[in-house]
Formats: structure tokens, sequence, C-alpha cells
């Protein structure tokens, strides 16, 4: 009988503000179609977490850590279904005739929902209701 042994374990998401600007790296390989963040410089090992069929998380084996992300199939297949990601294309280096045919493939629904999707994630958490 061949068996396999998993590793088990819960990634954990780095607290936004334990995370550098300046140490965050972003690299588009236009050839695979990928786009790789990596929150604290290339410098950290990581070990690839299957998430999606194009989302992998970058993993600090030890600490169990988010250290970037990597996403296949970035413009030919996610960014025309999620425009909130362009700004994301645009820092990247991504081409600008790529993110514009990307751009171009975007329904008009979709970039209204990752519009209202942006405002409620950015401010709906700080509303709350006026008190009489």
């Amino acid at each position: 009988m061949d068996t396999k042994n998993f590793l088990t374990f819960t990634p954990e998401m780095p607290d936004l503000s334990s995370v550098d600007p300046r140490g965050i790296v972003l690299s588009y390989h236009p050839d695979a179609d990928t786009l790789i963040v990596h929150l604290y410089g290339r410098e950290r090992h990581a070990a690839m977490v299957d998430v999606t069929d194009h989302l992998l998380l970058r993993v600090d084996p030890r600490s169990h850590e988010v250290v970037g992300f990597q996403i296949e199939g970035f413009v030919t297949t996610v960014l025309p279904g999620r425009p909130d990601l362009l700004m994301l294309a645009e820092a990247a280096g991504v081409p600008t005739e790529a993110i514009e045919t990307a751009r171009q493939r975007v329904e008009p629904d979709q970039m209204k929902k990752a519009v209202l999707s942006t405002i409620l994630n950015e401010f709906g958490r700080n509303l709350k209701p006026a008190v009489a």
C-alpha cells in the first residue's frame, strides 16, 4: 500500500502593521504569466501552499507565517475577473498593453462589484451608525 505523509497546519496571515512597504518585492514573469509578491523581501525561505487554481501562498515552513503570494495566470485569467487587482498589476510592472487588454475583458458589472467591494472593505469597517 502506497501511503503519503502530509503536514497539516494553518498558515498565519501577517499583521499588516508588521509589513514594511519598503520590503515588499513585486515581480511579474510574463512568460509564465505569474505574479509573485514577497512581503519581506526575497530572502525569506518559503514553501508553496496551493489555495485555489491560481493562488499559492508562500509560507515560512518554521513559523507558518505567510511571507508572500504567487498568482498563476495573473493577466490572462485572474485580472479579467478581479479588476480590483489592476493597481497591483501596474505596481508589479505588468506591461501597459497587457493591463489594457485585461481591462477590456472586464465586464462592467464586475467592475462595479470590485469598486463596491473596495469601498466596503476600506471604509465599511470604520463606519459606525450616528447616534442622535
